[in-house]
């Protein structure tokens, strides 16, 4: 299977594994804590392939914790040295990390629920590629103008399509739009237990916007919002 087929959720392996919530130490308010990479090989083996890697789009969380195995075992490096060295570092991006403990309570944005309670934040620390970062706004700036200029050929690669067209496809764990004005969008958004987040940069206008909530907002129609007063932007 090509590496390429794991950045762009075409591998076809499922988004979620069973043996994730079969473990008897699971907790649906923070279902990843414990689970590693023996856990995740032993799911990896019991899963059954539906068609070939590279014909379909399904997101996969899995495929991206394999992705950052096989990261740490290239690098010889744990994950977060991995990005600490090439992205964070670089971008000088200090308020990037995966262990908050240093933190002062008043720093961090603690996760709710629909009922406005506060939620663990997901331990998601063994298999990290899988979204055990936390970020400042500040820090997700400094990521939208590196995307932006395409400051290294790295960067510059991974807004390749290598899925679908440029108008609708997918770069290297990049989602590739196109807006009405024909401007290329580079996508991503995700959440956690009571965590939600949004980046979008507009790469020819020089722009983009970060949304980090720690709720469970509906981020859809703020998201379409925003992108369309920025696209709307003369160059």
């Amino acid at each position: 299977m090509p590496i390429n087929d794991l950045a762009n959720h075409t591998s076809r392996i499922t988004r979620i594994f069973p043996n994730m919530w079969q473990r008897p130490d699971y907790h649906s308010l923070n279902p990843l804590r414990g689970y590693n990479r023996q856990l995740l090989y032993e799911g990896l083996h019991q899963m059954k392939m539906d068609t070939l890697p590279g014909k379909i789009y399904s997101y996969s969380n899995m495929a991206v914790a394999l992705l950052g195995t096989i990261l740490e075992d290239t690098y010889k490096q744990d994950y977060f040295t991995i990005l600490s060295n090439t992205i964070l570092m670089p971008l000088q991006m200090k308020d990037t990390r995966i262990d908050i403990a240093s933190l002062s309570a008043g720093r961090i944005a603690w996760p709710h629920n629909e009922l406005r309670q506060v939620v663990p934040l997901w331990d998601i620390s063994k298999l990290p590629a899988m979204g055990a970062l936390r970020s400042s706004t500040a820090d997700m700036v400094k990521f939208i103008n590196a995307n932006n200029h395409e400051i290294s050929p790295a960067i510059a690669l991974s807004h390749s399509v290598t899925f679908g067209t440029e108008k609708e496809g997918m770069g290297l764990n990049w989602f590739i739009h196109s807006s009405p004005q024909g401007y290329k969008i580079l996508e991503h958004s995700g959440g956690t237990g009571g965590s939600r987040s949004s980046l979008e940069c507009f790469p020819r206008l020089n722009a983009g916007f970060v949304i980090l909530t720690n709720s469970l907002a509906n981020r859809n129609n703020l998201e379409k919002e925003l992108a369309a007063i920025v696209a709307s932007q003369p160059i």
